[in-house]
């Protein structure tokens, strides 16, 4: 029942309903006010059109305008009242407000010195964009170390949460009960009760159908304190939409965890549903661990509506040898800027060699669609890598109808087969790359708390590139000619789904 109730809450769920209540709307005034009907279809297409010319000159993403230009036309009968509602794309003033005294409260001093180390012009105007439009600091004195599977990472991080004396800090999007979870909950309740302080951060939307109600009680029974980000509750509202996607794993200040893993067995391939589940992980170890904490206690005290008490106890870290230069950085709806969105495009525009993306989901707004076509045409080689077999039919129906225009325009991509890629990451030239929680998607780049890490001239990177090669070895190469040979009842199906876009 609760995976039911979770469905139902879906984006493209939410869209047909509403289509469904104005028809009955329409039906409604057509039989019984039947000698008004003219008036008030006159009235709500003048609502309507007022909305839509509001629209066409507001400073937003094109693809939003023209999907609700196109509703407000077509069904002029309430499309506004729910155009009202659900709209908003960045979270209200209040959110702001709380997320900003959260920030100022625990606040790193920004070093930029660092910049003059980056040789590359273009990838240090990348990494001079997130330092100037965010409060994130440029790190050296920093290691790290990449996992290409889930059951490398958790070996990993099972190991150095055994070793944790003073705190552990986790924040998922996901957490599922299974071997994963008991295995870690297992170490996490031995460490509570020797003292060390443990916090959880979960989105409660996202382990909606996988956690038991208890679930919260049982933390607390073990003296593990936890908050569950946006509490769901069935409200047409977009911030429905506003969920906690990122992953993060703090020890001690010592190691730090990100990626695209959960804390449950398909990220371990326990459970075989989707084929193989391939996905990426990282650690870092060092100076950068302090912006990972940070990143961590701002979204807790946003999700506890209340500032962090003493946080620069939390934040001592001890310098390691220098492998490359990081910014580990966080993304949502509370920031000004397209942050996670804009740090793929720039990635993309300063190749001068290849760009090679690896993404679950490909449906980018017109506008980053554009950044990659225009890569591709300069000369670089362009190669992204998504699923072979998908985890969402509607998602990857729209992830297909966009392969077309990038192959034309030089673009390869290929389709993983041994199963589901949730791995999110791009690499350029040798010299940077971004590995995090952000897929490439209206929902990543609009809705979600994302968060990624910023690379430049580590050793990381090649192991990165190393295993996107290995992952091209297992795919297959989707050609125009295998596009040409789709019949024309999925051509029009994959066409009619990429309109829904911008609500994925």
């Amino acid at each position: 029942m609760k995976k039911i109730f979770t469905f139902i809450s879906g984006r493209l769920f939410l869209t047909c309903l509403l289509i469904f209540l104005q028809i009955s709307a329409y039906i409604f005034i057509l039989y019984y006010l039947s000698g008004y009907s003219s008036y008030v279809y006159g009235f709500m297409t003048l609502l309507s059109i007022l909305f839509s010319l509001k629209i066409a000159v507001d400073e937003t993403n094109t693809d939003f305008k023209v999907i609700w230009i196109f509703f407000l036309l077509a069904i002029p009968f309430f499309s506004w009242a729910f155009y009202l509602i659900i709209r908003r794309r960045k979270a209200p003033e209040k959110s702001k407000k709380l997320y900003n005294e959260v920030n100022d409260r625990i606040f790193c001093e920004k070093d930029i010195s660092l910049l003059q180390e980056i040789e590359d012009v273009d990838i240090k105007k990348q990494f001079g964009y997130i330092l100037s439009v965010s409060s994130h600091s440029l790190y050296n004195e920093t290691e790290s170390e990449f996992f290409p599977t889930g059951e490398e990472f958790f070996k990993s991080l099972e190991n150095n949460l055994k070793k944790a004396e003073k705190f552990i800090f986790l924040e998922y999007f996901i957490i599922n009960k299974g071997k994963i979870w008991s295995k870690i909950f297992d170490i996490l309740k031995e460490k509570a009760q020797n003292g060390v302080e443990v916090r959880i951060l979960y989105d409660d939307l996202g382990t909606i159908a996988l956690l038991p109600k208890s679930f919260e009680k049982e933390l607390k029974q073990y003296g593990i304190k936890c908050a569950k980000f946006n509490v769901f509750s069935p409200s047409p509202d977009i911030l429905i939409n506003y969920r906690d996607h990122r992953k993060i794993a703090v020890i001690d200040g010592i190691y730090s965890y990100t990626g695209g893993i959960n804390l449950a067995d398909e990220y371990a391939t326990e459970t075989k549903k989707y084929g193989k589940w391939k996905d990426y992980g990282m650690m870092l170890k060092g100076k950068a661990v302090k912006e990972m904490t940070v990143m961590f206690l701002r979204l807790w005290g946003y999700s506890k509506n209340k500032v962090e008490e003493n946080p620069s106890e939390y934040l001592n870290v001890t310098p390691v040898k220098a492998d490359g230069l990081f910014i580990p950085f966080g993304d949502g709806p509370v920031n000004a800027e397209n942050m996670t969105k804009n740090a793929y495009i720039n990635m993309i525009l300063s190749a001068k060699k290849y760009a090679y993306i690896i993404t679950p989901y490909l449906i980018p707004d017109s506008e980053t669609e554009a950044m990659i076509k225009l890569a591709a045409k300069s000369g670089v080689d362009v190669r992204i890598i998504t699923p072979n077999i998908p985890d969402k039919w509607y998602v990857d129906a729209v992830t297909k109808s966009n392969y077309n225009s990038l192959i034309k325009a030089g673009v390869r991509i290929y389709e993983y087969k041994p199963g589901f890629i949730h791995a999110k990451s791009i690499i350029s030239d040798d010299k940077a790359a971004i590995l995090g929680t952000a897929n490439f998607d209206f929902r990543s780049f609009y809705f979600l708390f994302e968060n990624s890490v910023l690379i430049y001239n580590s050793s990381v990177i090649n192991d990165i590139k190393s295993d996107f090669m290995k992952c091209i070895e297992e795919s297959i190469e989707i050609t125009e000619e295998m596009i040409l040979k789709r019949n024309f009842i999925k051509k029009i199906y994959y066409s009619f789904m990429k309109f829904f876009a911008p609500f994925m």
